[in-house]
């Protein structure tokens, strides 16, 4: 039976493992959903990922995965049901980013701007925003576009105006 173990050292939404002995580990297979029972009640939920860990303390070897499913069977057992490697749920994708200082700052800077707690809540709200920002933006630009051609309609306007005094006052002055 697998036991759920804290992680120390939390990495972003990986706050828990499951420990398996290496022979049950050896038999995740990364091409199909697995079942694992755990001796008690997760806090983890369906679309969590998860590192499933072989070696009593998950010191041996471990592998990440999305929860799919959990079922209680009894008081003191519960089924984790496991998706298959590259198989779609409800997390699509975990990415890494490798940033130097300087991108680091700015990160930080607009992680602080923003109001968000981590780098990763930064970037999910940057996408989630990205649609209508860019459409916020593109009215802006349509808009100034509009104004500068309106006044360079004015500009013009007003030169073909002081061209057009400039010769009543030089015939004005001739008559003179």
């Amino acid at each position: 039976m697998a036991t759920i173990q804290k992680i120390n050292q939390p990495v972003e939404e990986l706050r828990e493992r499951i420990c398996i002995g290496m022979e049950e580990w050896y038999c995740i297979s990364k091409y199909e959903s697995n079942t694992v029972i755990v001796d008690k009640e997760p806090t983890f939920g369906v679309g969590a990922i998860i590192e499933i860990a072989g070696g009593k303390q998950g010191e041996l070897a471990s592998v990440l995965r999305i929860v799919k499913d959990i079922e209680k069977k009894d008081n003191r057992t519960w089924i984790i049901t496991l998706s298959a490697k590259g198989e779609l749920s409800k997390k699509v994708s975990v990415i890494t980013l490798r940033l130097n200082a300087e991108e680091s700052q700015a990160l930080n800077r607009l992680k602080k701007s923003i109001g968000k707690k981590t780098a990763s809540e930064t970037l999910k709200y940057l996408i989630r925003e990205f649609p209508r920002w860019n459409q916020i933006t593109k009215e802006i630009v349509e808009s100034a576009k509009t104004k500068e051609a309106k006044y360079e309609h004015l500009k013009k306007l007003n030169r073909e105006f002081m061209l057009a005094f400039q010769d009543i006052v030089q015939a004005v002055n001739e008559e003179d």
